[in-house]
């Protein structure tokens, strides 16, 4: 980690780690705020943080300050990577035991030899406006519900699902503020194939390793992330009237994987409020309720069955059909 910088005027504390000053615009010998930077943690503040409780991190080491913050011994933090279907992790926010949030952001996005155009800045204003929904959803107690209680496959669907819903909330306002990235793109197909690919070699390695548990993690692991896509896709739509490319309606791919489930999967998010509309915790759980219920068929029909019964859970391998398709031919 590096000496603390001088804290911009709006209050908001940032924190550098693992990267130098100079590497993301601090003049030589000085500690003034990049003008890039103070108005990132403006931006924070205008988005309805609570300033006093709330950090940005710009970290030269992603990986590193994720697992800097998480706990000791947990798997998601040791085996954290920044790698998510097609894409990387961009920013990452993360409550913290004395009631604060750090959003994490790459200190390479704000090394001026890396900007190039009014473009690149667009892109860090709208992580950073994503990001700061995440926040507010925290900071009012909103975030992802507390599913303990539910038996083991219903709670890792709910999971899934409030999580979709989260992303699905911030995306939608940043989209509006700072117009839209693309996700409604023509790249959707090779996301798509990403996913399949995923699990294809999934299914592969489970014939050698014959451990369920890991099986059932990695399924819904990787098909999570094409969900929390998928999510971004919706909120583009109701964000910034961002239609979906027809060459990703036509794609093969689509039509197997997505488009059965398309209709109720975008209707479910519409129907749920935005990141910047404060919302009762059990009215969102009442959204993941009806998504995960989605999600359960969706799981089924690309080949997996999470159920719970009377002896624990169990996960079955249902449909080979899309597991072994040739994606060549």
């Amino acid at each position: 980690m590096t000496d603390e910088p001088k804290q911009p005027e709006t209050s908001i504390a940032l924190v550098l780690e693992y990267v130098a000053p100079e590497q993301i615009g601090f003049a030589s010998g000085t500690t003034d705020v990049p003008a890039l930077v103070q108005d990132c943690a403006e931006l924070l503040v205008k988005s309805g943080v609570d300033p006093d409780r709330t950090r940005l991190v710009l970290t030269g080491d992603f990986v590193r300050s994720v697992q800097d913050r998480g706990e000791p011994e947990s798997a998601y933090h040791q085996d954290y990577d920044l790698q998510r279907n097609t894409g990387i992790v961009a920013g990452k926010t993360i409550p913290r035991p004395d009631s604060t949030v750090d959003v994490l952001l790459h200190a390479a996005m704000f090394a001026p030899e890396l900007i190039e155009d009014e473009a690149d800045v667009r892109s860090i204003f709208h992580t950073l406006l994503h990001e700061a929904q995440h926040v507010a959803i925290e900071q009012h107690g909103e975030a992802s519900g507390n599913f303990e209680n539910e038996p083991w496959a219903r709670r890792n669907l709910l999971v899934a699902a409030a999580q979709t819903i989260d992303e699905y909330r911030a995306e939608a306002p940043a989209s509006t503020m700072a117009g839209p990235t693309g996700w409604a793109g023509s790249d959707i197909p090779a996301s798509l194939r990403a996913w399949l690919e995923k699990l294809q070699a999934t299914v592969e390695d489970y014939q050698d390793h014959l451990d369920v548990q890991k099986l059932s993690y990695e399924v819904m692991q990787e098909t999570h992330n094409a969900w929390k896509l998928l999510a971004y896709v919706v909120a583009e739509e109701v964000g910034a009237g961002q239609q979906l490319a027809p060459s990703v309606l036509d794609s093969d791919l689509w039509v197997l994987m997505v488009e059965p489930h398309w209709t109720e999967f975008s209707q479910t998010l519409r129907e749920v409020p935005l990141g910047n509309e404060r919302t009762p915790r059990p009215t969102l759980d009442r959204h993941a309720e009806a998504l995960s219920d989605i999600f359960d068929r969706w799981l089924r029909a690309i080949g997996f069955k999470f159920e719970d019964n009377a002896q624990g859970s169990t996960f079955h391998i249902v449909n080979w059909q899309l597991l072994l398709a040739n994606l060549d031919e």
